[in-house]
């Protein structure tokens, strides 16, 4: 097995943001990408619990590898509710320790102050677990984290 490492992080503001959400991911996955030194990735896994409900947004993972520039990198989507971010670091983590890539740029983030705080605990009901919701504006918060996974 190879050794794995976090390379490069980058985070966007968190808070009321107008931007679509694959260009929010994109603008802190490249901040990623530079922090590491990185042109671009071998790979890229794209975490995002439910874009279809919450920013009407399907065939997200092709979508966000779009917004970075990176349309013709392999791009992989990785959806296990509430885990989802999880999920897809342990997913770029095991594309490196295998050796199948070098560098493998995970990206995850989900998109919902723009929908009504009843509405959110009802799409993630699946799950059997609703998010966080902010004392302040009575929503759920909007969060982006991006890391770049390097042997």
């Amino acid at each position: 097995m190879q050794d794995v490492w976090v390379s490069g992080a980058g985070m966007t503001r968190i808070g009321r943001r107008g931007e679509p959400l694959a260009e929010l991911m994109a603008e802190a996955a490249l901040a990623a990408l530079a922090m590491a030194g990185l042109e671009r990735p071998q790979a890229i896994v794209v975490a995002a619990m439910n874009p279809e409900e919450f920013v009407g947004d399907g065939n997200f993972a092709s979508n966000v590898a779009s917004h970075m520039g990176f349309a013709d990198v392999p791009t992989l989507r990785v959806e296990t509710a509430t885990s989802s971010g999880a999920a897809a670091f342990y997913a770029g983590f095991a594309q490196v320790a295998s050796g199948l890539c070098s560098t493998v740029l995970v990206v995850g983030g989900e998109k919902m102050t723009h929908v009504a705080t009843p509405r959110v605990p009802r799409s993630c009901s699946p799950a059997r677990a609703a998010p966080s919701v902010s004392p302040v504006s009575g929503r759920a918060p909007t969060r982006w984290r991006y890391v770049t996974v390097t042997s």
